[in-house]
C-alpha cells in the first residue's frame, strides 16, 4: 500500500496499519499537533469559525464476518464547505463540512469523506447554541478497510441530540472545550456505528463579528473540574444539601461574583413501565463555576458530573440587581434516573423574565429560609442559605446585606415560598391524561377549518392579518420501518402571536398545550425601478411526535423541528393583501407539505384593520375567466332556448286556430 503513494503520504499509510493492528483501542491524540483551522465566508466575511481535534473511530464487517475498527484524525488540510444562518430571526441552522476524500486528492483517503457539524440556536433572540447533529461520511475503500465485506461502498452515519450547549446571554460568544467529548454516531442508520471523539474544539457558528475572530469565550464545564476527585450530583432520598461557597472572576482574575448557597433538585421522568418517578439529587460543593462578567449583565454555571449543571442570569441598572433567568441542564443517566424509558437522553428546562431576588446595588442578596422554585414543566428546584452577589464585589467580600423579608421585616422581594415537595411531584404516581398535552384523537384525516388570525404592533395596532384554513402532513417512521404520515390540521383556537416591522412580519400559531408551534414568516423585497413586494418566506415548525397524531411512531413523545427559510410563495404588490379561493398545496421539505385553503393575506401595511384591494391567485384568475365564458355561454342558450320555445308556442296556437275552424266550414 506504502509504494501506491509518494512519501507524504506514507507516514499516513503506516499511521492506518498501526491503528489496525491495535483494533479498537484507545488512540492518544496530541491535539495541538492535529487541530486545523476552518471558517466559512458570506458575502466575503467569515460567518462560521472553528478550531478543531478529532478522531473517527469506524466499525466495519469484514468478510469472514468479524467486526474491525479503523480509526483515522480529521486531517488538518480538511476543505470546508456549508452554510451559515442568515439574519433572518427564524434562521436557526448553521453547518460545516470538513471534506478530506477525493476532493482532496493524494492523502491516502480514496473515495467520500467527510465530518459534518451542524448548530442551531434559539429564536427570534439567540440565548443559546448548541451541537445538534454529527456526521460521518466514509467510503469503504480497500486500501484503508482491508477485507471489507462491501468494499467502496460510501457509508453515514449520525448523531442527533443536544450536545456542547453554550448560555450566551444576548451577545455573541464562542464555545471552548479541551477535555474529549464522545459521540456514538449509531441513530437511523443499519451501518455498524462510527464513535467521533472530539479532543478540543472551539467554535463560533453565530453572529462572528467583522474582525473574523472568536468574540469572547465560554468554556465548557468538563474544563474547570478536578481530574483527581471528580464531582458528581448526589441522589439522596433525605433533604440534607450541602451548602458550598462559589467564587467567578472575571477576564482580569479580579472576582466578580461571591455565592453561598445549598441546591437541591427533584426532576420528573417517566420510567419504562409507563409510571413517572422523581430523580432527586444536590448541588456539589466541589462542582464547577465558570461564566462571564459584564457591565449590567453576569451569567454563571454551576456544572458537575458533566452534563448537569445549574445557571443563572442577573441584570443591573446600576441601582439595583436582579435574577432575570434560571436553568437547569440534566442527562437521564442510569445511577440517577434509573429505569428511564429514555436513557441517557440530555434535556434542559429554564425560566425567564424574572424579576427575583431584586436587591441595592453595591449589596449581597440574603435568604436563611429555604425556597423552592418550579424551573420548567419537570424540574423543581431548592435553594436554602442562600447570600449573593453578582455585582459590585469589593475585596473578594460580600457587601452590606439586604435580608428578603422572610428574615425580617425588610422590604426586600423574597426567595419563592417553599412548599412542600411532594405536593409539587409525588414520588410515585400513574401517568394520567391531566399531565399530558391536549391532543386530538388518533382518527383519520379531516378537511382544514378557516381560521381568522390577527397580529398586533407594539402600539397595538393590527399590522398582520390572515384568515386561512391550514393542513400539516408530516412523515415520520413507524416502529416496523414504514413511513407513514401524519396529518394536523390547525384548530382555530391556536394562540396567535407575532411581530412586525417595515421589512420582515411573522405569525405563529401554538396549539396542543404549546406542543405544536408554527411560525410563517413574511419578507418585504425592494428593488430599483422594480414595484415593491412582500412574499411568504419561510416556515418554523416545532413539534412533539405524540402516538395521537403519529400512530405507531418509532420515537414517542420526541421534540422535531421543520425549517424552510428559503420560500417564495404568494408574491403580493407592497400595499396589496394575497387572496386566493382555491387549495394551495406545497412542499416545504422532503418530510413535510402543507395545505392552505381559502388564503387571504396582508403582512404589510395593514389600514384601519381590514384588508386592502387584493393580487388575486392565478388559480383564480383562470377560474374567473372560466367561470364567466360558461355565464356567458349560458345566456346565450338560455336566449335561444326562450326563442324557440316562444316560436313553438306562435306554432301551436296557428295550427289549433286551424283545426277548430274547419269543421265550421264543412257545415
Amino acid at each position: 500500500m506504502a509504494s501506491s503513494f509518494p512519501f507524504p503520504n506514507r507516514l499516513y499509510n503506516i499511521i492506518f496499519i498501526v491503528i489496525l493492528c491495535v483494533g479498537a483501542k484507545a488512540v492518544s491524540v496530541d491535539s495541538s499537533q492535529t487541530t486545523g483551522h476552518f471558517s466559512l465566508q458570506e458575502n466575503g466575511r467569515p460567518c462560521f469559525l472553528l478550531d478543531l481535534s478529532a478522531t473517527c473511530h469506524v466499525q466495519y464487517e469484514k468478510t469472514d464476518g468479524t467486526v474491525a475498527t479503523v480509526s483515522y484524525p480529521v486531517p488538518t488540510y480538511s476543505q470546508a464547505s456549508g452554510f451559515c444562518a442568515t439574519n433572518d430571526e427564524f434562521d436557526t441552522l448553521s453547518s460545516i463540512q470538513l471534506n478530506f476524500g477525493d476532493r482532496v486528492p493524494g492523502h491516502g483517503f480514496n473515495g467520500t469523506f467527510a465530518l459534518i457539524l451542524k448548530y442551531q440556536r434559539d429564536v427570534p433572540v439567540m440565548t443559546h447554541f448548541w451541537l445538534n447533529e454529527v456526521v460521518s461520511v466514509h467510503t469503504l475503500s480497500p486500501g484503508l478497510f482491508p477485507d471489507a465485506k462491501f468494499p467502496n461502498v460510501p457509508v453515514h452515519t449520525y448523531n442527533i441530540g443536544t450536545y456542547l450547549n453554550t448560555s450566551a446571554f444576548l451577545s455573541p460568544r464562542s464555545y471552548l472545550c479541551r477535555r474529549d467529548k464522545e459521540f456514538s454516531l449509531d441513530q437511523y442508520v443499519e451501518e455498524r456505528p462510527t464513535n467521533v471523539t472530539i479532543h478540543y474544539i472551539h467554535v463560533q457558528p453565530f453572529l462572528v463579528q467583522h474582525g473574523g475572530k472568536f468574540s469572547q469565550t465560554e468554556e465548557c464545564p468538563q474544563d474547570f473540574q478536578s481530574t483527581t476527585e471528580p464531582p458528581h450530583p448526589v441522589t439522596t432520598d433525605t433533604l440534607v444539601i450541602p451548602v458550598g461557597h462559589f467564587v467567578l472572576p472575571d477576564d482580569k482574575g479580579q472576582v466578580c461574583l461571591l455565592a453561598n448557597f445549598g441546591a437541591m433538585f427533584r426532576v420528573e421522568y417517566e420510567l419504562i413501565q409507563g409510571m413517572t418517578r422523581n430523580a432527586t439529587y444536590v448541588l456539589p460543593e466541589n462542582c464547577a463555576i465558570s461564566g462571564s462578567c459584564e457591565e449590567g449583565t453576569v451569567h454563571v454555571t454551576f456544572s458537575f458530573d458533566t452534563a448537569f449543571n445549574l445557571s443563572a442570569s442577573f441584570s443591573s441598572n446600576e441601582k439595583t440587581f436582579k435574577l432575570v433567568s434560571l436553568s437547569v441542564g440534566y442527562i437521564r443517566s442510569a445511577d440517577h434516573f434509573p429505569h428511564a424509558l429514555y436513557p441517557d437522553t440530555s434535556d434542559f428546562e429554564e425560566l425567564t423574565n424574572l424579576t427575583l431576588l431584586e436587591t441595592d446595588a453595591g449589596k449581597s442578596y440574603l435568604c436563611k429560609e429555604p425556597g423552592v422554585i418550579k424551573v420548567g414543566p419537570h424540574v423543581t428546584l431548592e435553594v436554602l442559605e442562600l447570600q449573593i452577589q453578582p455585582f459590585d464585589v469589593k475585596n473578594g467580600t460580600f457587601g452590606e446585606t439586604n435580608e428578603c423579608n422572610k428574615d425580617n421585616s425588610s422590604t426586600i422581594a423574597p426567595f419563592p415560598t417553599i412548599v412542600p415537595a411532594s405536593s409539587i411531584l409525588p414520588t410515585n404516581r400513574t401517568h394520567t391524561t391531566t399531565n399530558m398535552p391536549t391532543l386530538p384523537p388518533p382518527i383519520g384525516p379531516t378537511e382544514p377549518v378557516q381560521g381568522n388570525y390577527t397580529v398586533h404592533d407594539s402600539e397595538g395596532k393590527v399590522c398582520l392579518l390572515a384568515d386561512m384554513g391550514l393542513q400539516l402532513r408530516i412523515n415520520y417512521t413507524k416502529q416496523n420501518g414504514q413511513i407513514a404520515t401524519g396529518v394536523v390540521n390547525v384548530p382555530v383556537n391556536s394562540e396567535v402571536s407575532g411581530k412586525c416591522s417595515e421589512s420582515h412580519s411573522s405569525l405563529t400559531l401554538t396549539f396542543y398545550d404549546a406542543t405544536f408551534n408554527l411560525t410563517i414568516s413574511f419578507a418585504m423585497h425592494k428593488k430599483d425601478g422594480d414595484p415593491d413586494t412582500y412574499q411568504w418566506t419561510g416556515l418554523y415548525l416545532s413539534y412533539v411526535e405524540a402516538p395521537s397524531i403519529f400512530p405507531g411512531t418509532q420515537h414517542p413523545n420526541e421534540p422535531r423541528l421543520i425549517l424552510n427559510t428559503s420560500l417564495n410563495l404568494f408574491t403580493t404588490g407592497a400595499g396589496k393583501s394575497y387572496k386566493c379561493n382555491a387549495d394551495v398545496d406545497m412542499t416545504v421539505t422532503k418530510d413535510m407539505a402543507i395545505l392552505v385553503r381559502r388564503a387571504h393575506l396582508q403582512a404589510f401595511g395593514v389600514t384601519s384593520g381590514q384588508f386592502s384591494a387584493p393580487d388575486e391567485c392565478a388559480e383564480d384568475s383562470n377560474g374567473s375567466v372560466d367561470k364567466t365564458a360558461i355565464i356567458v355561454v349560458g345566456f346565450v342558450l338560455l336566449v335561444v332556448a326562450l326563442c324557440i320555445a316562444g316560436a313553438g308556442v306562435v306554432g301551436k296556437r296557428k295550427e289549433h286556430m286551424v283545426y277548430v275552424r274547419l269543421p265550421s266550414l264543412l257545415d
